[in-house]
């Protein structure tokens, strides 16, 4: 047998590149093509340049002689078919674990190489190359296999707490997405110890958004994803059919999903609920999925302990709610469900001093934007025992939303706002207010002559 050279090592090593990334490149051709379709285009785009090189080469197509039917047949066997199930698996499972099993082959074929071939019996150099090149396989997607949504390891690791931003839709003058802010408004959150965000949900103002201006946020923010900051994208919507389309579409983008309960035709039971959420975390079963219990909005006012209990066995990757209510009692009776396996985000910001007894240790809300310095202080003071001064601290923030809500409510005001802390957002759209520059930073005086000048987000 040959000995391989220098070029033959550059040859394999530019192989293994190209066949490397085939499974991700699959795995995102499946969102837009069909399986058999995308079997064909393979066979069609790798047959074209093979059939000129051996023209080029005048080398004899075996396949085109009398014995055409064998070929075929291995053809079938060896190429389309298995090309159409990997799609198939692919569209189903993350890329990285297809990468894996497939890279099993090699294992595989080296034993059978071994009994039913006379030059290629294994060997310890060679027994110890395979194994060495399907570990590195493994070690590339160690964090993915070892922590994973099906074991406990995961739930420690990947449970998200402290304070979740739930982010604006950044938009230009002419009301048009500015998706470009989003890497500083990352940077921005990150520098104030905020530890996630809350995407495309009520403060993202998700109801006037195109299902095509939703994706392009999710895009946006998972172009400029960190380490340091938790995705979660809302994909609810009141069209089961769009949820779907978002939850796919975000399966490969983000660190969680969430939906809300769908807001004109009204759900009255948790029987319709569990059914709607299901059909949603289907669409992403890799990523753990979040209840938005929002009853204010959603007209969902529904029993959350009983949603939990009979959800726990009907949706796999349920992680928890985003539980904005106030109802406390519903809320510690949904934490200790299953000795707490659930994760109960805390999602009223005024009432944030409030949840500390409870146990809560992670919260989404709005002026997280804002505020996330005062929040730290008001748990740092907690902790300590310091209740008045927190108290103090957790009136100020409630101020701060009255203030903001009586200059043309809140969501608008809160949302131009972020332009005297250094990030513009730009407008609101209807039926939302935008206020003027100047009105903007009179505001701010106003608030700073309060006491929140020190508290702000910087």
């Amino acid at each position: 047998m040959k000995e391989a050279n220098t070029k033959d090592l550059l040859l394999l090593i530019l192989l293994s590149i190209i066949w490397g990334s085939a499974f991700f490149n699959i795995k995102i051709a499946t969102y837009s093509y069909e399986p058999f379709t995308l079997a064909l285009v393979r066979v069609l785009f790798a047959s074209i340049p093979l059939f000129l090189l051996c023209k080029f080469k005048k080398i004899k197509i075996m396949a085109f002689s009398s014995n055409w039917h064998w070929y075929a047949i291995i053809g079938l066997c060896n190429i389309a078919i298995p090309f159409v199930l990997i799609a198939i698996g692919t569209s189903k499972i993350n890329s990285y674990l297809a990468a894996i099993m497939m890279s099993t082959t090699p294992l595989s074929g080296s034993i059978l190489a071994h009994f039913f071939t006379k030059d290629e019996k294994l060997s310890y150099m060679k027994s110890l190359g395979v194994l060495i090149g399907f570990s590195g396989i493994i070690l590339l997607f160690f964090d993915k296999v070892i922590i994973n949504s099906e074991n406990y390891l995961y739930v420690l690791m990947s449970r998200i707490k402290n304070l979740i931003a739930a982010t604006y839709a950044p938009m230009k003058e002419d009301g048009s997405l500015n998706v470009a802010v989003i890497k500083e408004y990352g940077e921005f959150l990150i520098r104030n110890r905020v530890s996630g965000v809350f995407m495309n949900g009520s403060t993202g103002d998700f109801t006037s958004l195109t299902t095509d201006e939703r994706k392009q946020i999710t895009a946006a923010w998972s172009k400029n994803k960190s380490s340091d900051l938790y995705l979660i994208d809302h994909v609810g919507d009141s069209s089961l059919k769009v949820a779907k389309e978002l939850a796919s579409y975000a399966s490969d983008k983000v660190d969680a999903i969430a939906a809300v309960a769908p807001f004109y035709f009204r759900l009255n039971s948790n029987d319709k609920l569990i059914e709607y959420c299901k059909e949603i975390a289907s669409c992403a079963p890799n990523l753990p999925f979040y209840y938005y219990h929002i009853p204010v909005l959603s007209g969902a006012n529904l029993d959350m302990l009983d949603f939990l209990k009979r959800a726990e066995n009907e949706i796999p990757n349920l992680e928890g709610i985003k539980f904005t209510n106030n109802n406390f009692i519903g809320y510690k009776q949904c934490k200790d469900v299953s000795n707490g396996k659930f994760n109960l985000l805390f999602g009223v910001d005024e009432l944030f001093i409030n949840s500390l007894p409870l146990g809560a240790s992670g919260w989404v809300g709005s002026t997280y934007n804002h505020l996330a310095p005062l929040y730290h202080k008001i748990k740092e003071l907690f902790d300590n025992g310091q209740m008045d001064i927190a108290s103090q601290l957790q009136a100020m923030a409630v101020r701060f939303v009255e203030i903001l809500d009586v200059s043309g409510g809140f969501n608008g005001v809160a949302k131009g706002f972020m332009s005297t802390l250094g990030i513009d957002c730009g407008p609101s759209r209807f039926p939302h207010t935008t206020l003027s520059t100047s009105e903007f930073f009179e505001l701010k005086k106003e608030l700073d002559t309060l006491g929140l000048k020190e508290y702000f987000s910087s």
